[in-house]
Order: structure tokens, then sequence, then C-alpha cells
């Protein structure tokens, strides 16, 4: 009996120790399943801090690429920048040496141009000595002249210029003109008392003699006139006869006039009625007008205006100037 009881007691405990480990069994295993749980719980949050750290981290390296992008965009910006200040200063430094070159060159140019100054002023100076000195030897051989020469040189410029000449005599008339213009009135005064007695005459001749006169003409002495015209001149300073006419045709060119008082004195005067003869006159001035003239201006017109009578005075059948009449052609 005991003997089963021990059997029995054994087997209670034996089937206790198997309910005790089944037990211990579940509770390792509700244990085990809480620790997984535990553990799965925690891992599952260390890998949300993980995740979250993790996403912390790219934020934080895309905040860091983005400020750094943003730096080295405002690198290549300022770099840019750089580049385009280069730009311009290379094309600046171009431009410089571009001007520098032109400058170059103009400065080559000047100088060869320079050069050729030199060489013209150099062949200038030649030939200035050269004409001087031919000019200084022709000089010195005309001033060599010979007393005939001189002599005919002064011959020529007092026919050329009476009144430079006998200036002294002009001086001493100048002196006296107020003399002979009263010695010439009260002659005139005279005159007109001659001609009032000789009229006086005629009338008592007239009454005396008028038997004698009845039936014929009476008949006076035709006057001659003062005026007649001159072809041109010969010679310097005169005139010919043979180049007088009373009226005044193509061929004569001069206009003289005797004066009243004395008919060996006359004033002459440049008288031409056609362009193309004044023309004529002028394109043979050293002829037709210089010889008796002082002409000055341009005769292309065929216009002319004397601004001064000239003098001529009847010597040796010839009427010598003594003083040239001034002719300004227009």
């Amino acid at each position: 009996m005991k003997k089963v009881l021990h059997i029995i007691s054994v087997i209670g405990l034996l089937l206790t120790l198997q309910s005790c480990d089944r037990i211990s069994g579940l509770w390792q295993r509700g244990d085990k399943t809480q620790q997984e749980q535990t553990v799965d719980n925690q891992g599952q949050g260390a890998s949300d801090k993980d995740k979250q750290h993790s996403d912390t981290t790219k934020i934080k390296t895309a905040k860091d690429m983005k400020s750094k992008l943003q730096q080295c965009e405002n690198g290549i910006r300022l770099m840019r920048d750089s580049l385009n200040t280069l730009n311009t200063q290379v094309a600046d430094l171009q431009s410089d040496i571009a001007k520098l070159k032109q400058r170059q060159e103009e400065l080559v140019s000047d100088k060869v141009g320079v050069k050729n100054l030199f060489v013209y002023l150099a062949i200038f100076t030649i030939v200035a000595i050269v004409l001087v000195v031919l000019l200084a030897k022709k000089t010195a051989d005309k001033s060599r002249l010979t007393e005939k020469q001189v002599k005919n040189i002064i011959a020529g410029f007092a026919k050329r210029h009476p009144e430079i000449i006998n200036g002294n005599v002009q001086a001493v008339l100048g002196q006296h003109s107020g003399l002979l213009q009263a010695n010439r009135q009260n002659i005139s005064a005279l005159n007109t008392r001659l001609g009032s007695v000789e009229m006086v005459l005629n009338e008592l001749r007239n009454r005396t003699n008028s038997g004698n006169t009845q039936g014929k003409k009476d008949e006076r002495p035709r006057v001659a006139s003062r005026v007649f015209y001159m072809r041109r001149p010969l010679k310097d300073m005169e005139f010919d006869l043979s180049l007088k006419s009373e009226t005044p045709s193509e061929d004569t060119l001069y206009r003289f006039e005797t004066d009243s008082k004395n008919p060996n004195v006359a004033q002459f005067e440049f008288y031409c009625n056609t362009p193309g003869r004044v023309r004529w006159a002028w394109s043979t001035k050293d002829k037709s007008l210089e010889r008796v003239c002082h002409a000055t201006g341009n005769g292309t017109n065929g216009t002319y205006k004397c601004t001064a009578h000239g003098e001529a005075e009847l010597k040796d059948g010839k009427w010598v100037v003594t003083r040239k009449a001034v002719v300004i052609f227009d």
C-alpha cells in the first residue's frame, strides 16, 4: 500500500513536474513572446528613431548640399563676372594694341614724310642757291653798264616821265601859276575889248562902203576847227603830223583840242567808240597806249574812262607829249 502510495505520489510528482515544466514552458514561451514583443517594440522604436535620425541627417545633408550648391553658384557667378571683366579688359587691351600699331604705322609714315621733306628741302635749297648765284652773276653783268647805255636809259626815262626829270621846273611853274592865271584873265579882257573895237570899226567901214558892197555877198573867212584826231603814235611821247585826221575814223585813237590862245599847245585824250577797237588797243597797249598814256585796269569789257587829259606841244612838225593822259579801263 505504501508502495502504491509512493508510486502514486511519484506519479503525481512526475505529473506535477511535467505540468510545472509545461507551465514553465508556457511561462517561458510567454516570456519569450513578451520579450520578443518587447524586442520587436524596442527594434521598431529603434528603427523609427534610426529612420527619424536618418531623415534628419538627410535633411541636414540636403541643406548642406543646397548651401554648398548656392555657394558654388555664387562662386560660378563671381567667376563669370570676373571672366566678363577680363574679357572687357582684354578687348580694351586689344583696342589699345591696335591703336598703338596704328600710331606706330603713322609714326613710320610721318618718318618717311619727314625724310622726304628733308630731301625736298635739300633739293629746294640747292636750286635756290643756284638761282641766287645765277641772278647775282646776271645782276653783276648788268651793273657793268657803259656810259652810252646810261645816257640812253636817262634819255628814255626823261621821255617817259618828264614830270619827274623837270620837277624843279614844275615847282617853279606851280609857284607862278596864280600870276599866269591873272595875266590870262587880263589878256582875255583885252581881247574882248579889241573885239568890240573891231566890231565898231567894221560897222563904220560897212556904213562908208555900203554903196560899193550892195548886191555882193558877205564873205567871211572860215574859222579853222581846234579839234582833230590822231592814230596811235609811232614813237614814245610824240605824234607825227602824218597821223592827223580832221574827222574820227576806225584808225584814230586820240582826240586833240588846241588851246584857244595858243594853237601850238593842245590837250588830248584816248578816244574810241567801238568796244572791239578798245579791246584791240588794250591788247596792243605797249604801242597804242603806254607810249603816251598811263593805262590801268582791264580792257576785256571794251569800256574805259579818261580821268586826266594829256598835254602836247607842236615842235618841229611833231606833237611832243609833255604830260601823259590817264585812262582807266573797266
